[in-house]
């Protein structure tokens, strides 16, 4: 009777992955590092931008303050995005200024610019938001629409489509000069006019509600995903943190 020889386990199962597979793994791995890195450096850049726009806010805001201080009052507003009062007082076609130049007898009047030029411009924003928050920022109800003087927040937008919260296949935003209208929260440089070419790409404006109420008096920006959320408010700090916007109430 023959013997049978032993049997020996497979030499090359015993010795592991081979090079091949070495490197297959060797990339995936590199692959998950690559994600999580820039995961990790995009949610940086964006809490440095929410940063940035809460820093900017809190400046807005003492500007605010400043010129009640000042003038007693705040002006009658045309926007929520309207900021020229802060940077100039002769809005008025015939240059006869708003309110009146401070006056060292009485210690009144309006003694800005309480607000560097910085990057503000003229922005688009439709005539459907109103001053205490209701509307939306991306319809135009009438023919005629003038730019706001403003204040772009950090994050970079490009304008939306009369209508919309965002650019669409069915109503693109034509962003070309003789379609003004049809193109909302896009920017110029001041001095610009309506039919003079935008930026292609800027912050959203930041936005002032309900000045003459102290309980719902804010600064919103409309954050890191450029939309307007939060509406008309019962009392500013119930909405704080409650949503993408930012807030930042007045008193």
């Amino acid at each position: 009777m023959s013997l049978q020889t032993p049997q020996h386990n497979n030499l090359h199962s015993q010795q592991g992955f081979t090079l091949l597979e070495l490197l297959v793994v060797v990339g995936i791995l590199a692959v998950i590092a690559g994600s999580t890195i820039f995961a990790n450096r995009t949610q940086t850049i964006d809490n440095a931008k929410v940063t940035a726009a809460i820093t900017e806010m809190q400046n807005i805001r003492h500007a605010l303050l400043q010129y009640k201080t000042d003038n007693f009052e705040f002006p009658e507003q045309d926007s929520p995005a309207d900021f020229y009062y802060l940077f100039q007082n002769d809005k008025d076609e015939d240059d006869t200024p708003d309110i009146p130049v401070w006056d060292h007898d009485y210690q009144a009047g309006w003694r800005g610019p309480y607000l560097s030029s910085g990057d503000s411009g003229l922005v688009d924003i439709g005539d459907n938001l109103d001053i205490d928050g209701s509307g939306k920022p991306y319809i135009i109800n009438t023919s005629t629409m003038e730019l706001q003087r403003g204040i772009p927040d950090p994050f970079s937008f490009k304008a939306v489509a009369n209508g919309e919260e965002k650019p669409s296949a069915s109503t693109p935003c034509d962003d070309s000069p003789n379609a003004n209208n049809k193109c909302l929260l896009d920017w110029r440089m001041v001095g610009q006019a309506d039919n003079d070419d935008p930026f292609q790409q800027k912050g959203r404006p930041y936005l002032a509600f309900d000045l003459d109420v102290r309980e719902k008096a804010r600064i919103v920006s409309m954050g890191p995903n450029g939309k307007y959320d939060i509406g008309a408010v019962t009392h500013c700090s119930s909405y704080v943190n409650t949503t993408d916007d930012l807030i930042l109430c007045l008193y």
